[in-house]
């Protein structure tokens, strides 16, 4: 009878254990890179219009967005998280080259010059919620969406007039239409989306 007993609880116990070990990690931690986010996209697109300068993308200083993630997955289909990025964007102005030849008395110009420059930084964070289409030991297909609030730091320069700095709120989203994650425990991740973290995004990612 003892030995019925001692069987029983071992056979529980393993049961268990096994249990345990079938359970997928509820902890994801994702660090990636952005390319295609909304701010980018439209970052100085009427900036000029109306300007004596000719503003021009300065694609070379732009940063980001670099992004950041931590979820946590109550049930199998569902994650909540909190996700943050970092971005800049940069512009440099220079004088509009005349369509005619303009004066012959008039002094030389170098319109290659740059007068002006511009650098925008953004700071975004945002709850998350994504649904698992499906979830494996080593697969993630899923979904989120996301919306909070970014802080946007503008700083800029003009040769002839006084530099500026200036700090407002924006409503954030982001939309991921479809990722996925690769990997038992060190995963790689990719993902397709629209808003501020990138139309296109990849990167690490880290199951607890």
């Amino acid at each position: 009878m003892d030995f019925r007993k001692a069987f029983l609880c071992l056979g529980c116990f393993l049961l268990a254990l096994t249990s345990a070990k079938a359970q997928l990690p509820r902890h994801t931690l994702r660090v990636g890179y952005g390319i295609g986010s909304v701010q980018g996209v439209f970052y100085g697109f009427l900036k000029g219009l109306f300007s004596q300068v000719d503003w021009q993308r300065d694609r070379g200083k732009d940063v980001g967005p670099i992004t950041f993630l931590y979820s946590y997955a109550p049930h199998q289909r569902v994650e909540i998280g909190l996700a943050a990025a970092y971005t800049t964007l940069a512009q440099e102005g220079r004088r509009y080259k005349p369509t005619s030849g303009g004066s012959p008395s008039a002094p030389p110009v170098d319109y290659e010059k740059v007068i002006a420059g511009e650098r925008v930084r953004y700071y975004t964070i945002t709850p998350q919620v994504t649904v698992n289409w499906k979830r494996e030991e080593k697969f993630v297909l899923y979904s989120s969406a996301a919306v909070g609030k970014s802080i946007v730091v503008k700083e800029g320069w003009h040769e002839e007039e006084p530099s500026y700095r200036n700090t407002h709120g924006n409503l954030a989203f982001h939309i991921n239409l479809i990722g996925f994650q690769y990997g038992k425990k060190v995963c790689a991740f990719g993902e397709l989306g629209v808003g501020f973290y990138g139309t296109l995004q990849g990167g690490v990612a880290l199951r607890l």
